[in-house]
């Protein structure tokens, strides 16, 4: 179920909802990568290719059985972003000092 979310409640995590969206975003796509990779070991564990024929195995229905037990990624970055759970901060650049001649 698809629920608003208010403004004000953003405003609590982050100073704008632009910073807080790629706040999300980047934890989100990290979150992906990390499901990627379990699916990705589930697979190679559960299958053993010398034993099996290609055209015999159903990829897909392998892969799909994994990826309904995870969760959506954005629904879990959203989850940890409005309990707290993510902090994040802003690089400064070092400065660099001119070359000396």
């Amino acid at each position: 179920m698809i629920k608003t979310l208010s403004l004000k409640e953003v405003e609590k995590y982050a100073d704008s909802i632009y910073e807080a969206i790629i706040v999300i975003a980047k934890r989100s796509r990290q979150i992906n990568d990390e499901q990627k990779q379990l699916i990705m070991q589930e697979t190679e564990e559960s299958v053993d290719f010398d034993g099996y024929d290609e055209e015999a195995v159903d990829f897909e229905v392998m892969e799909s059985r994994s990826f309904l037990r995870l969760p959506k990624p954005t629904t879990v970055a959203l989850e940890e972003f409005f309990s707290g759970k993510l902090s994040f901060e802003y690089r400064v650049p070092e400065e660099e000092e001119p070359p000396t001649v």
